[in-house]
């Protein structure tokens, strides 16, 4: 069979922009290793066998991290990368005591293999400070802040 010049582009178009569809499920983190760590958490972090959940209604993707769902994304996809909105949580660390609120904002995101596999994900942690005494809590939880850690990740069904 011969094809036309114009019918090959098309072709051509339609392959490169066709979407990968995850499967809902939980996917166990395969592989796990830091870029960037100003945190200095790579060597007290393990998330190899670790999981989060994928839940699918159409075009919205949620992903959970943690048994609890306490860490949830509201992603989409884009071809086969999966693009999340990173998610924040902010915590008085000071009490009554002293001057400390702490925001750690997640980030995750990857590009899908097939629709099971995350070949080139991506886990991200930024901590941030605001208060008098961010130096003091710093010091207590030996990292210096801000900081960041970010994991490249492989994950499968």
């Amino acid at each position: 069979m011969t094809r036309s010049l114009p019918a090959l582009a098309l072709l051509a178009l339609t392959a490169c922009g066709s979407a990968i569809q995850p499967l809902p499920g939980t996917y166990t983190i395969r592989t796990a290793e830091a870029g960037t760590d100003t945190c200095d958490l790579a060597e007290e972090v393990d998330l190899v066998g670790e999981s989060f959940s994928l839940t699918v209604n159409d075009d919205q993707i949620e992903a959970a991290i943690g048994d609890d769902r306490s860490v949830t994304f509201d992603c989409l996809m884009d071809g086969d990368e999966m693009l999340c909105d990173p998610f924040t949580q902010v915590q008085d660390v000071g009490g009554d005591e002293s001057d400390a609120v702490v925001t750690i904002a997640w980030d995750l995101g990857g590009t899908f293999a097939d629709e099971s596999t995350v070949e080139a994900g991506e886990l991200g942690l930024d901590y941030s400070c605001a208060g008098a005494d961010c130096a003091a809590f710093g010091d207590d939880a030996g990292i210096s802040l801000p900081c960041q850690t970010v994991f490249a990740i492989t994950a499968s069904l």
